[in-house]
């Protein structure tokens, strides 16, 4: 873990072997700097609140709070309206989709790093 709450507070993350449900430790990082705390935290929250949805679903998280949610079937739409909901909150926030990543949204993203399937 990169840092804990803080950046200046050190911090370990554990994990079960036999867990292999759907989590974000589980996640498989393709990019991009390790996980902090927050990240974490902010990832675990929008995973929660995507698993309540089955149609094609995006969730803007930070501080672990939602900022936007939206369901729809187009993930750009879906994406551009979740951001949209509080781009002020939104920006510097974890984008969690229960789509895979298209090569057009990826353009859009700063960083399409997390593949929890």
């Amino acid at each position: 873990m990169r840092y804990g709450e803080n950046p200046h507070q050190s911090a370990a993350v554990y994990q079960d072997p036999n867990n292999r449900s759907k989590n974000i430790l589980n996640a498989k990082i393709h990019q991009g700097k390790q996980l902090s705390y927050n990240n974490i935290m902010d990832a675990d929250a929008a995973l929660s609140c995507l698993k309540e949805f089955d149609l094609t679903s995006c969730v803007v998280v930070k501080h672990a709070n939602p900022c936007g949610v939206a369901i729809g079937d187009e993930l750009i739409d879906v994406y551009t309206r979740a951001f949209n909901a509080d781009s002020l909150s939104s920006f510097g926030g974890i984008i969690a989709l229960n789509r895979t990543c298209s090569a057009v949204l990826q353009k859009l993203l700063v960083v399409c790093s997390l593949k929890l399937f």
